[in-house]
């Protein structure tokens, strides 16, 4: 079947209990939800990224509205469009917790979100600080959504000593990739509790 009639419309949906299809595939439990549009009809589809890469005909464009044919670049587009609308997701927990703090904490909410603006990602003290301020005024948030930032010395050695602090790693271990637990030996958090228990840690 050809879908030349067919483009990314840039909208990413997160569906945390995987309760949908890709309309292309058939495939079950679709954590990431892509939006494809026929410009022709105005027909949407809810697809899994691989399909639209697969189907090399279903359109892709960049930021600057041209047509991405390159395998390559039409891979980095849309990893681009899914970190972008990760970080959309992020900040409504944030703007809930912002109306629920004091000024100076505000301020600091501010600071955080303009690190991650730039650096993508947020320092690990800064993460618990946020992910245990959220968790007091019981404001929902997915973990998952927020990226660590690792990326100096300083924001290394805080994660090591935060993993070994049980409270600490339980609020920021979902939050963690697979990359940071491998290198900080966490694999598997209840495990690592234990580890912690039986040391004294």
């Amino acid at each position: 079947m050809e879908y030349s009639e067919w483009f990314f419309t840039g909208k990413i949906y997160d569906h945390p209990e995987k309760d949908i299809s890709c309309e292309l595939c058939d495939h079950e439990r679709l954590r990431y939800e892509h939006v494809i549009m026929n410009d022709k009809t105005k027909q949407t589809k809810s697809v899994g990224s691989s399909c639209i890469l697969k189907f090399a005909d279903i359109r892709i464009y960049d930021s600057n509205k041209q047509l991405v044919t390159n395998p390559d670049e039409r891979k980095k587009v849309l990893k681009k469009a899914f970190e972008e609308s990760k970080f959309k997701l992020s900040l409504i927990p944030l703007r809930l917790l912002y109306k629920e703090m004091n000024e100076s904490d505000q301020g600091k909410i501010e600071n955080i979100v303009e690190f991650a603006k730039k650096k993508n990602g947020i320092t690990p003290n800064d993460l618990i600080w946020l992910f245990s301020s959220m968790k007091n005024k019981k404001i929902e948030y997915i973990p998952g959504l927020y990226k660590i930032f690792l990326r100096d010395v300083s924001s290394q050695i805080d994660l090591k000593m935060a993993v070994k602090h049980p409270g600490k790693l339980e609020l920021i271990f979902h939050a963690m990739s697979a990359s940071q637990k491998k290198t900080c030996g966490v694999s598997d958090f209840m495990a690592c509790r234990v580890v912690n228990c039986v040391n004294g840690l």
